[in-house]
């Protein structure tokens, strides 16, 4: 369905779109989209004009009958960078972040311990957060007005063991196999520290403390089988 109409899911997220340069016409970059708030929040509005105009699927399409709605947008890095990891911005690529806690550097991630829900790069994502719910207040695009939802990267999770080894390493899974102790005190702090921030965050939004849907990818579970996957990262 989609190669007859000449269309691409992907194309509903903001990170293809910023890489098309026949849509991002004003040359915006993963740099400057992720350290600007104006940047991103026009960003985003232009691309949810895209979508809604250009890609038919299952929402309403054209200008809002009620309002835009975006959300601060952080790609897939906002996680392993507060958990420490420096992020990078690679030529003509979304952003990325590299392992940190690696080789002589391995114990640091323990010793650092649970990062608050709202320090490092959170507190860059709540800047970003309340400077949408400010821009927003009175402000209209396409004659309609912006609704701020939460932050892309508050309410989920990339999944316990692909923040872990994007942040250790893949060898966080020799260490599953002979350095067991270590391991699991490494998922036990990513998973607490995961579950905190959601924690906080919905109390922050003045959301249901107890969610009914959770989201979390969690890619590099393919790497396991279901018994391994059971026995070192399911607990």
């Amino acid at each position: 369905y989609e190669k007859a109409l000449g269309l691409n899911s992907a194309l509903l997220e903001p990170r293809i779109w910023i890489q098309d340069p026949r849509l991002n016409t004003s040359g915006v970059t993963w740099e400057s989209f992720t350290n600007d708030p104006e940047v991103m929040f026009t960003t985003l509005l232009r691309y949810s004009h895209h979508v809604a105009h250009h890609i038919p699927h299952d929402i309403e399409m054209g200008v809002p009958e009620k309002h835009w709605e975006i959300g601060a947008y952080f790609s897939n890095v906002a996680e392993g960078a507060w958990l420490g990891s420096p992020v990078h911005f690679p030529d003509n690529q979304v952003p990325s972040f590299s392992p940190v806690y690696v080789g002589e550097r391995k114990e640091e991630i323990l010793e650092r311990g649970v990062p608050g829900p709202f320090d490092g790069f959170m507190a860059k994502v709540l800047e970003y957060h309340e400077y949408f719910v400010d821009r927003a207040r009175g402000y209209e695009f396409c004659g309609r007005p912006v609704k701020i939802a939460p932050p892309n990267v508050v309410l989920y999770s990339g999944g316990p063991l692909t923040i872990a080894l994007c942040v250790c390493g893949s060898g966080l899974l020799e260490d599953m196999l002979v350095n067991e102790d270590h391991f699991h005190r490494v998922m036990d702090l990513v998973t607490t520290a995961t579950i905190a921030r959601m924690q906080a965050w919905r109390s922050y939004l003045g959301l249901d403390p107890v969610p009914q849907t959770m989201h979390f990818a969690d890619d590099s579970i393919q790497l396991l089988s279901v018994r391994s996957y059971r026995e070192n990262v399911l607990p």
